[in-house]
């Protein structure tokens, strides 16, 4: 493992079926790029060299949705040589099942992504599209306000075993809901499924717990240094693998 490959640690900041960023994580800074325009800029306090741009993209917007801006998003970041994923679902209140679906197939080849049991119908089992990055260090951020979809999206790659989970135990909303049209004109969501992950674990209420756990409340920089400490760890071993190869 070289230093330029540290250098190109690739975060996505993913908020399920609404927004995406994605950047490069250089030796001092993080550095976003995208296709779309710049929404937000904030500065990390008392760090001079941590200022962190966050370009965001309106999923409603874009062609295929999230899920597969993700997949256009890794693809090119290929190409620049990138040896790693920070998946940051903090704070993502969840959007569309289908995007999650498609989001987690990215980094999965096949197999179950999320089973759902209707109130009226059997169990279905949703499962990943098309084949996936499975050999990518990856590691996946996060807290209180993951939920709903962006659970699925982690619970799916927690069980499958292709990440590391970092941050603070999920929301816990394991239930899908749709909208029904009342007579005068309102509309009201009915819950009318619940979901579980590939290994049959319920989110509803409980929520994820993540494999390396920090502190609920942290400054988020706490768990940011935490999931790049753990990245270049599994990049470690990642490189011992290959190069143990005969």
């Amino acid at each position: 493992m070289t230093a330029h490959s540290l250098s190109l640690l690739f975060n996505l900041y993913v908020e399920i079926g609404r927004k995406l960023a994605m950047g490069v994580r250089g030796p001092t800074e993080w550095i976003y790029k995208t296709v779309r325009e710049i929404v937000k800029e904030r500065k990390r306090s008392g760090k001079k060299q941590s200022d962190l741009l966050q370009l965001m993209l309106d999923g409603e917007e874009a062609d295929g949705g999230v899920g597969h801006e993700v997949r256009s998003a890794l693809a090119r970041l290929r190409t620049q040589r990138v040896t790693g994923v920070v998946l940051d679902l903090r704070g993502d209140p969840g959007g569309l099942l289908d995007e999650a679906v498609e989001t987690a197939s990215v980094f999965l080849d096949g197999g179950t992504v999320v089973t759902y049991t209707r109130r009226d119908g059997p169990t279905q089992r949703l499962d990943a599209v098309g084949s996936g990055d499975t050999s990518t260090p990856l590691v996946v951020l996060v807290d209180g306000g993951t939920a709903s979809a962006a659970e699925v999206v982690a619970g799916a790659l927690q069980d499958r075993g292709r990440a590391v989970i970092v941050g603070s135990r999920t929301f816990g909303k394991g239930s899908v809901q749709e909208p029904r049209m009342l007579s005068d004109g309102s509309a009201l969501e009915l819950t009318v499924a619940r979901y579980t992950t590939p290994t049959g674990r319920s989110l509803e209420g409980v929520g994820l717990e993540p494999d390396i756990d920090v502190a609920p409340g942290s400054d988020p920089a706490v768990a940011e240094t935490r999931a790049v400490e753990v990245l270049t760890g599994l990049l470690a071993d990642a490189g011992s693998a290959t190069g143990g190869r005969g």
